[in-house]
């Protein structure tokens, strides 16, 4: 009874361990994870696809349910040691600069009494620092979108007919939805900002050249000056 006891940290409270329960554990000398579970899991993290990686962590547990308890927290650990590592790579390539809490999910294994605990532990500690990363995707998606409006109106400033509507025709969406997320994005309504970009180009001419007032502000796109 006490050599079989430590099978419940597998099978759950409530299983009745039995040596029949366990024969198949106490004669599988496996020590380690499938190779093809391994890499299918770690694929999915690099595309940022919790919804994989997390059907693959649950197939890994299931191999985990044939193996020796004294395996499988060997096994689970190593399984977050690359799963870490992972995540570190890709921090480095996606320049986050964000600390991977490793100790939280160690501490998790070690104080799960049962496997589904660290299971699902780990799974929490997968979609969290998932979410870090595409939270920065959308940052990075917004920042692009917002960076080619103001090229646009860098390029056109010295046209008078730029304005929010013809922004919008120029990338296929309504004026109204490109000033929101341009006001959202930077705290400046968008034709704040092309008269911002005018004045200061205006400053510069007045400052650095001898044009009139009348040129400056038709070469900023201002038709009264």
């Amino acid at each position: 009874v006490l050599s079989l006891h430590d099978y419940h940290y597998i099978f759950g409270p409530d299983a009745i361990i039995s040596p029949d329960t366990c024969r198949e554990n106490l004669e599988n000398e496996c020590d380690h994870i499938p190779d093809n579970l391994v890499k299918k899991c770690l694929s999915a993290i690099k595309r940022n696809s919790f919804d994989s990686a997390s059907d693959t962590i649950d197939q890994i547990f299931h191999t985990f349910r044939t193996m020796r308890h004294e395996n499988v927290k060997i096994c689970i650990m190593t399984l977050a040691n690359q799963i870490n590592f992972t995540l570190k790579e890709l921090c480095t390539s996606k320049g986050i600069l964000t600390r991977i809490r490793y100790e939280q999910v160690y501490s998790l294994f070690d104080s799960a009494q049962y496997m589904c605990e660290a299971q699902n532990g780990l799974k929490d500690y997968l979609k969290n620092t998932l979410c870090i990363f595409q939270t920065k995707k959308d940052e990075d998606k917004e920042h692009l979108f917002i960076q080619s409006i103001q090229d646009y109106i860098t390029a056109n400033y010295s046209d008078p007919n730029l304005s929010s509507q013809l922004i919008g025709e120029q990338f296929h969406l309504s004026a109204k939805y490109v000033m929101k997320r341009f006001v959202n994005y930077s705290g400046i309504s968008l034709n704040d900002y092309i008269i911002e970009v005018r004045m200061h180009q205006a400053a510069v001419l007045l400052k650095n050249s001898d044009l009139s007032i009348g040129k400056v502000a038709a070469s900023v796109g201002i038709l009264n000056e």
